[in-house]
């Protein structure tokens, strides 16, 4: 997030600024590494389902998460898909 609030999205309010590309470029492979993450939580978790013998505790944890995961999908989701492709096309 510190490198889209102070380098890309600073690019982005000035307009199709030269170079541009580049930290999108970034960004992206970011979100390919975020994608790559989420999926192992998921595989390690059985799909943040917590066993039955999880406390309450346990199984708070494991929704947290999965809203955390979800709001993060829908905001790669959002730049890649509608955000950064204003940007990229010449």
């Amino acid at each position: 997030m510190t490198k889209e609030e102070m380098i890309l999205l600073p690019a982005m309010r000035a307009g199709r600024a030269p170079g541009i590309e580049h930290p999108i470029a970034v960004m992206r492979a970011d979100h390919d590494g975020h994608a790559g993450n989420t999926a192992l939580i998921r595989q390690l978790t059985d799909g943040l389902t917590p066993p039955d013998h999880a406390c309450g505790s346990w199984r708070r944890l494991y929704a947290g998460a999965e809203k955390l995961l979800e709001d993060l999908t829908a905001h790669i989701a959002l730049e890649n898909d509608v955000l950064f492709p204003r940007f990229e096309q010449g």
